[in-house]
């Protein structure tokens, strides 16, 4: 009785959660960084280092990707921060045509 030829297993596709986790860090992180403290010091001029949050978070995602065991962390920061920039800005200029439209601004 013959068996048949050894075939090795299909390889194990990546796990999801890092990349999920690393788009809501990317999205929430910079908010969270750079508006908590000024609300907590009620707007002191110090607080407003928490804005550094805004170049230091694509900063860490770029980082985690160049590693290769964390790619999928930093490629989901990536994703959540510009994300979270395209969909913000789109909000906000049709917040403000909406304003000009109606007659809100002067």
């Amino acid at each position: 009785m013959s068996q048949p030829p050894y075939q090795p297993p299909p390889p194990a596709k990546p796990p999801k959660a890092p990349l999920f986790a690393g788009i809501l860090i990317g999205a929430v992180a910079p908010w969270f960084f750079s508006l908590v403290p000024l609300i907590l010091t009620n707007g002191n001029t110090a607080a407003g280092y928490g804005l550094y949050a805004w170049v230091l978070v694509p900063l860490a995602g770029i980082v985690l990707l160049v590693v290769p065991r964390t790619r999928r962390w930093g490629l989901g920061v990536l994703i959540g921060f510009f994300g979270m920039l395209i969909i913000g800005a789109g909000a906000c200029l049709t917040i403000v045509v909406g304003l000009n439209a109606g007659g809100g601004f002067s």
